[in-house]
Formats: structure tokens, C-alpha cells, sequence
């Protein structure tokens, strides 16, 4: 399929190419897509969640809370993945209590977001120290605020915060805090 685009949206592939995250405007395009199906499916599949959430708030408000144990049901992930402090794991040297929790994480992992766990489960860090300034911003823009942020409103305060630096002609600084952090 040939795309014939505007003089606007061809700058704006061609930026994003000479970021180096992108290997060729069809990668441009493809993740562009991806991402809009992403979030349009997150809608679709959260929805209920959210509705479930506010109806929770509701009862509370109401004070029609019941207790914790009675509120979790025991699913087979539930009881192969007990809650723990993350303090409790962090603290631990038991090699196969951090295993168990690595496994338990991947349970949680909604579909939609396991394309982007994976990539930031491979990530190669002198991939992210040979990034130019572009290619950083657009790493913590549309990869890792998207990976770490995963709450819409969370993403967008961080997001917001993060473009400031582009809007600002600061990515020289933006950049100079990734060196820091990768020293």
C-alpha cells in the first residue's frame, strides 16, 4: 500500500526516525498504530474494571465494606500468588522467593501490555546509553512512561511534565539525567 501524507506528517515520521528508535517509516507507522489499538483495547477491556471501582467507592461512601478475606476470592492465581510485602521480597536473598514473584507479576500483566513488558524485559542498556537527546525523549515518552505509568491519569501528569523538556529545547538535560542514572 502506498500512503501519500502531508508535509506534516512526514516531518513528524522523519523526527521520529532520526531518533534512532524507529528503524524505517513503516516501524513509525506500526507502533503509531499499535499504540492507538492498545490504548482503544485498554478502554474496552478496563471498563468494566473501572465500573467495578467506582461501585466499590460507592459502597464505601455507604460504609457497606465487607472484610479483605471475604472480598478475594482464591483463584489458582490468587493462591500461587500470595500478597506479599514487597519490603519482604526486597530484603530477601531467597533466590526462589523472587522467581515466584517474577512469575506471580506476569499474572497480573494484562494482554494488551504484554508486547511492551516484553520489550522492556529485553531491554539493552547500551541501547538507551547510544540514544541521541531526540531518541531518549522518545523512549521515556512512548516507552517507558508508557510501561511504568500504566494508570491514564498517571501517564498524562508525567507525560505533561516530560514535555516540557521538548518544549523548553532542554533535552540536552533530560539526557544528562539518563547518564547520571546509568553511570
Amino acid at each position: 500500500m502506498l500512503l501519500n501524507l502531508p508535509r506534516d506528517l512526514e516531518t513528524l515520521i522523519n523526527k521520529r526516525l532520526s531518533s534512532g528508535v524507529y528503524t524505517d517509516a513503516e516501524d513509525v507507522v506500526r507502533r503509531a498504530l499499535e499504540a492507538r489499538d492498545a490504548e482503544e483495547r485498554w478502554t474496552n477491556e478496563e471498563r468494566p474494571a473501572l465500573s467495578a471501582h467506582v461501585e466499590g467507592c460507592q459502597q464505601a461512601e455507604r460504609g457497606d465494606l465487607i472484610d479483605g478475606a471475604e472480598a478475594r476470592p482464591q483463584s489458582s492465581v490468587t493462591a500461587q500468588c500470595p500478597v506479599r510485602r514487597i519490603r519482604e521480597i526486597w530484603n530477601s536473598n531467597n533466590r526462589d522467593l523472587w522467581e515466584r514473584a517474577l512469575d506471580c507479576y506476569w499474572t497480573f500483566v494484562g494482554p494488551s501490555s504484554v508486547p511492551l513488558e516484553e520489550e522492556m524485559d529485553r531491554l539493552d542498556v547500551a541501547v538507551v546509553k547510544a540514544m541521541s537527546p531526540e531518541g531518549w525523549y522518545l523512549f521515556l515518552l512512548e516507552k517507558y512512561f508508557r510501561w511504568k505509568y500504566t494508570a491514564p491519569n498517571r501517564y498524562a501528569t508525567t507525560t505533561r511534565s516530560l514535555k516540557s523538556y521538548e518544549g523548553n529545547n532542554e533535552l540536552r538535560d533530560l539526557l544528562a539525567i539518563r547518564d547520571r542514572l546509568l553511570q
